[in-house]
């Protein structure tokens, strides 16, 4: 659970930004020891996160969202309402809720300071910017100035995030206050306290296009199977 709530959060963030231009970033993220390399791709619509077993694309216009098994070489696809009232059916009494909002800080507000500190990732000038949530989930964000996103664009990347309860309204927090940089984050270094540990996970871009990325490439793979969702 730790594992996949740390890897949630870091496919959050990578959604933070939209793309005015389209973009291809590869990065490599590490948590808990374990490093692997994975792929995202963002249009103004469109958010593809591609890795070795599985991918993500969100559609931010329509709330449709894929998931794709290479491991079972199918797929499924739901939307941000149905998967909200099956998860929300499947914590019944709201235990998993509760441990969340305890995770997130509860109703603690989101604080972004900017930070007088630079460094150059995949080619990219980026400005460092910590965040906190709370007293137990904090980050710090490398941001690309020269990688604009327009703000409102900010507000389609609350899908993933709006999924996951009180977390995704704390989220919701991080992306309003995102807006205010308006840029792209191409690292981020983030510490997160729950059930007595301390779980450290780290991303870091090593390319970036700026190519136009054409419709074809959030279609899921040819030859895959199509399936019922999961729950």
């Amino acid at each position: 659970m730790i594992k996949r709530l740390a890897m949630f959060l870091i496919f959050a963030l990578v959604c933070v930004a939209a793309a005015t231009a389209d973009y291809t970033i590869v990065q490599e993220t590490t948590v808990r020891g374990d490093t692997y390399t994975s792929e995202t791709i963002i249009t103004d619509e469109m958010v593809r996160t591609n890795s070795a077993e599985s991918d993500t694309i969100v559609n931010s216009n329509t709330g449709q969202m894929t998931f794709i098994n290479h491991r079972e070489k199918n797929y499924w696809v739901t939307t941000l309402d149905e998967l909200q009232e099956k998860l929300g059916a499947a914590d019944e009494g709201g235990a998993v809720s509760s441990i969340l909002q305890g995770i997130m800080g509860g109703d603690a507000e989101v604080e972004i300071t900017k930070l007088d500190e630079t460094r150059t990732i995949a080619n990219y000038e980026t400005q460092r910017y910590l965040v906190t949530m709370g007293k137990n989930f904090r980050f710090d964000l490398w941001v690309a100035p020269k990688l604009k996103v327009p703000a409102t664009y900010y507000d389609g990347r609350k899908l993933p995030g709006a999924m996951a309860g009180p977390m995704g309204k704390q989220l919701e927090k991080l992306y309003e206050g995102m807006k205010e940089i308006g840029a792209l984050s191409l690292a981020s270094d983030s510490e997160m306290k729950m059930m007595g540990m301390t779980v450290e996970t780290t991303t870091i871009a090593t390319e970036v296009k700026t190519d136009p990325v054409p419709p074809t490439a959030f279609d899921p793979p040819a030859g895959y199977t199509l399936t019922d969702a999961p729950f």
